[in-house]
């Protein structure tokens, strides 16, 4: 008895030992050259592929060698594995390539620069950018007529404000994501929303980003309570197709608060100064978003 009782519990002991490993190395043998290339470890990479194991294989989130070593730095293991046939078109399931990886999503402290100099370079989009701002928010103020809020607003242009912050980071040394081929300032404009509005007509660019500044304002306890939300829109222009669409109200727009304010004179150094940082993240959603797709 106690002889089988050894032998039961050993085969019970055995069925809840994990399995998991041989099933994993079966279903994803690229998994140890993804590995070695995040790595940077070249010498192993080339003696896996020797192996045969495949050079474009990809993990869950669709990665594959060459991404990861791009995203990591890895210049010396990108120029192996592109030398060896690696796919440097391949997209994660984010819509990124090896390249937008080590642009947009770097990692570790390898060399990124090295990296995507040895990567092919993608031709950079042709875009149209048009900024406007939008009335709608503007509900009403304890010190002003609707009329006077309106166009006392609509003198801050808030939406050449924002096209002057985007250009500037678009322009940043060491930025070369995109090409601006034309800009816009289309004053108040409610046309922007998210409501499907087909973008203008840009017959020498591959996208139209369309910029739509939302202030806000309301009398409150004797007070005017301002907020500043942006509406960001990018359309491929061969079809039309909406690529990325944010829109933020309210001051949620990262280091933005509503703020009251106790005379007009405070608008201009609010709804500005609110801006003034907006120009890069705003620029950086829109590059991230060309370049997760074909043009």
């Amino acid at each position: 008895m106690p002889i089988a009782r050894s032998i039961l519990g050993g085969l019970l002991l055995a069925a809840c030992l994990p399995r998991f490993a041989p099933a994993q190395i079966a279903d994803d043998p690229a998994a140890p050259l993804r590995e070695a290339a995040s790595k940077g470890q070249t010498a192993r990479v080339a003696a896996l592929l020797g192996k045969g194991l495949p050079i474009d294989g990809a993990d869950t989130t669709g990665r594959t060698a060459l991404m990861l070593a791009a995203q990591y730095g890895r210049a010396e293991t990108v120029r192996l594995l592109l030398s060896k046939g690696a796919n440097a078109r391949a997209r994660d399931k984010s819509g990124f390539t090896a390249w937008g990886l080590a642009t947009f999503s770097p990692s570790g402290h390898g060399s990124h620069e090295a990296a995507l100099k040895a990567l092919p370079q993608p031709a950079r989009p042709r875009v149209e950018v048009n900024a406007g701002w939008t009335p709608v928010h503007l509900v009403s103020s304890c010190f002003m007529s609707a009329g006077e809020l309106r166009s006392g607003i609509d003198r801050l242009s808030l939406d050449r404000a924002i096209l002057g912050r985007f250009q500037a980071a678009a322009t940043a040394p060491g930025r070369h994501e995109i090409e601006i081929v034309n800009v816009t300032a289309r004053g108040m404009n409610t046309a922007f929303q998210a409501d499907g509005v087909a973008p203008p007509e840009a017959a020498d660019a591959d996208a139209v980003v369309n910029i739509q500044v939302q202030p806000g304002a309301g009398c409150m306890a004797g007070k005017d309570t301002l907020s500043l939300g942006i509406d960001v829109r990018v359309f491929r222009v061969r079809d039309r197709g909406l690529l990325f669409g944010k829109s933020i109200a309210g001051g949620g727009i990262k280091g933005l608060r509503t703020m009251q304010a106790d005379n007009p004179a405070q608008y201009v150094p609010v709804y500005l100064n609110w801006l003034e940082p907006e120009g890069e993240p705003v620029y950086r959603a829109v590059a991230e978003a060309l370049y997760r797709t074909e043009m």
